[in-house]
């Protein structure tokens, strides 16, 4: 079990968080539950009132599915009905297009944004045609151009793959070069703990020691989300006044 208390006032610089989520139709056997959704509804959950948040999707097309501004209790509503239209019949993946529509404020001069995590979730390498060739120098212009976009700008790339035969090459230079993550979700269970991670290097919250299996929140706590990871048949969860 996992317990997170949070706590906006740690948080002064505010984070901007930009979901990119592949909706390809591979995505049905890599996916299966569809996991995205919830790892949506996460998001709104953990993420503070007043930082920025939003949601893109991505398979040949992007779509802005969520739009990026303040997070607020309409935000959180919003993003969570959206979310449900997350599916996985998209053709193609391309993962060039959705990092660019996604940052498209970046021309904006002086704005800072050295707290912007871009969370990249897809299952794939970079497909937009069926000519090899035009996919290999569309994955050179991501790792290129694209790239020394992010790095100028000091964005971070958190790419998870949900696969083992997405571009594990690719993910890992997005994260590395940007000062992000990489990390391969083996199950579709791996991808809530890999998601927390790069949200908690987004949004660092105070967190409770567990001990002996029970976390003992203090009386001036106004608010804390618990996430709880329980196997089959493992004892429910209590809350104790």
């Amino acid at each position: 079990a996992n317990a997170f208390a949070q706590d906006a006032a740690a948080n002064e610089a505010g984070a901007d968080i930009r979901m990119l989520i592949d909706i390809s139709g591979s995505m049905k056997k890599n996916d299966p539950a569809n996991l995205r959704i919830p790892a949506v509804n996460l998001l709104t959950e953990l993420i503070p009132d007043g930082d920025e948040a939003g949601v893109w999707t991505f398979g040949q097309w992007v779509n802005n599915l969520v739009k990026l501004k303040a997070v607020d209790e309409q935000w959180r509503l919003d993003a969570k009905e959206k979310a449900k239209k997350i599916n996985s019949v998209a053709l193609y993946t391309n993962i060039g297009a959705v990092l660019e529509k996604a940052s498209d404020d970046f021309y904006k001069e002086g704005k800072d944004f050295s707290n912007t995590h871009f969370i990249l979730l897809t299952d794939g390498m970079v497909d937009i045609d069926k000519d090899p060739e035009k996919n290999a120098s569309e994955r050179e212009r991501i790792l290129t151009s694209v790239m020394a976009t992010f790095k100028e700008k000091g964005a971070k790339i958190h790419s998870i793959s949900l696969s083992k035969n997405a571009d594990k090459s690719l993910m890992d230079k997005l994260a590395i070069q940007t000062g992000g993550q990489s990390a391969v979700a083996e199950t579709p269970e791996d991808l809530t703990r890999i998601f927390l991670q790069a949200l908690e290097q987004a949004v660092p919250s105070e967190q409770v020691p567990i001990e002996g299996n029970e976390f003992v929140i203090d009386s001036s706590i106004e608010e804390f989300t618990a996430l709880i990871f329980r196997g089959d048949g493992s004892i429910p969860t209590e809350i104790l006044s």
